[in-house]
């Protein structure tokens, strides 16, 4: 089951702290994760093998020790995200922003792909995006 938001407008009276998720050690293989805010999330040793994380807001996000070998990242922002230890082989990043080269250079080090969107993908959420 993909874990989704249909409406944001509870983040306006949360605070930072409160939305602030801990999926310390959880098991989401092969899940679909969409449209979610996950900033400042500590997702250490989590299991996402083959996850797609598609348009989630990843900011600040602990990826220490996670399992993300097959993992897809799509069109997330990764902006100080940090992947200490973190299994990231077959791992795609694409069309995602906020990575700093050097934090490129690591996951790619490590057998990630890190790629841009290829011309003439439609733009997020048009017809022929999928998403609907």
């Amino acid at each position: 089951m993909p874990i989704s938001t249909g409406d944001s407008s509870y983040l306006n009276v949360m605070t930072r702290a409160e939305r602030q998720t801990s999926l310390i050690g959880a098991w989401l293989s092969g899940q679909l994760i969409r449209g979610v805010d996950l900033s400042d999330g500590v997702l250490e040793k989590t299991h996402c093998e083959h996850t797609t994380f598609r348009e989630v807001d990843l900011r600040r996000a602990n990826f220490r020790g996670a399992y993300l070998q097959g993992a897809h990242f799509i069109r997330c922002d990764l902006t100080g995200a940090v992947f200490p230890a973190a299994l990231v082989a077959r791992a795609d990043f694409i069309d995602c922003h906020g990575l700093k080269a050097d934090t490129i250079g690591v996951l790619c080090q490590r057998g990630a792909r890190v790629l841009s969107t290829p011309p003439g993908t439609p733009p997020i959420g048009s017809p022929d995006d999928g998403a609907r």
